[in-house]
């Protein structure tokens, strides 16, 4: 249960109503938010809409269905194919959102039958992060975090960036959050996630990403200050493997969702849960590796294209929108 006590230390009744007001109002938008899908969630499995929800549920329903067939051209039937209609869809409906749209982009790869769906969740585990200063407030700019700790069932709106690899279809693609700023009147924005894709001839997928806070300011983005990583999914091992090299913070969960239905943990890295996380780890400038070493490299070898006098061609394919995702580049 969340300790709502007020601290001894407190000063001024500003410092204690202000943090507990927005505390219970980002429990209540979640809670209602639970509440609200509860009934739709049961239709997972055949995306019948006979249940008896509120309008709101009906609508994400329908939402996510637009959303994937968007980028499908059918309807989400299977358990995964859901699961994936919930990352493309881009509306939000967690209160502090106010409404603002997720940003995806999208690729087509090879598929490979049989290997299911990889998740990767990049998330915030405090409640509220204090990140570079950007309104005026010095020292002081409170940022929403996810305020959770690793699972499989995360909603696609509780982490900052997901990345989605489907082998069943061919289809991979990225999603980043809104940030929300709790002490300014700025609206909810995301970022535009850089990413670039490609693939080897064995299905293994390389991602190259790069997501940046909407709001960090202009000397931020001059030094390349962001959640970056470089993560590469092999389906060849039967359970997919997954290995790279990644920035030191946010938490991150990987996890393959097989076509039976099962739920198979692939990595998991917990990070601390202060809320100067984000100044203190994204600051270094450090990337650590993470998960397996015996991933296979996608794409050209470095020292070969060293030696050829030539300018290095950027890596893979950048992604695209929903509704236009290009091919990813084959190695």
């Amino acid at each position: 249960m969340t300790d709502f006590r007020i601290s001894p230390g407190a000063e001024t009744a500003g410092d204690v109503v202000g943090p507990l007001i927005r505390r219970a109002g980002a429990l209540l938008s979640r809670a209602e938010r639970i509440d609200d899908d509860l009934a739709a969630a049961i239709d997972a499995a055949d995306g019948d809409l006979s249940i008896r929800g509120d309008g709101r549920s009906v609508e994400r329903r329908t939402n996510q269905r637009k959303a994937f067939r968007r980028v499908y051209k059918r309807d989400p039937v299977s358990e995964n194919d859901w699961r994936l209609a919930e990352g493309l869809d881009t509306h939000t409906y967690d209160g502090e959102s106010k409404g603002s749209p997720a940003v995806v982009r999208v690729g087509r790869i090879r598929p490979v039958p049989g290997a299911g769906v990889v998740r990767m969740n990049l998330y915030i585990p405090a409640e509220e992060v204090v990140n570079v200063e950007t309104s005026g407030i010095p020292g002081r700019v409170p940022n929403a975090g996810d305020h959770r700790g690793p699972s499989a069932s995360a909603d696609a709106e509780d982490s900052r960036v997901s990345v989605y690899v489907d082998y069943e279809t061919g289809i991979v693609f990225v999603r980043q959050n809104p940030t929300v700023e709790r002490e300014t009147d700025r609206r909810p924005r995301a970022g535009i996630p850089e990413v670039r894709v490609g693939q080897d001839r064995n299905g293994a997928v390389k991602i190259v990403y790069n997501a940046k806070d909407s709001f960090q300011p202009a000397l931020a983005d001059q030094i390349d200050i962001g959640v970056q990583g470089v993560i590469t999914v092999d389906p060849s091992t039967g359970i997919p493997s997954v290995g790279g090299q990644v920035t030191p913070y946010p938490a991150i969960e990987i996890y393959h969702h097989s076509p039976e239905g099962t739920t198979t943990e692939l990595f998991e890295r917990n990070v601390n849960g202060s809320p100067y996380g984000p100044m203190t780890q994204l600051l270094r400038r450090a990337t650590e590796h993470i998960g397996s070493e015996d991933v296979p490299h996608v794409g050209p070898v470095p020292d070969t294209e060293r030696h050829t006098g030539r300018a290095r061609e950027p890596f893979g394919t950048e992604l695209g929108a929903p509704h236009d995702p290009p091919d990813v580049r084959v190695y």
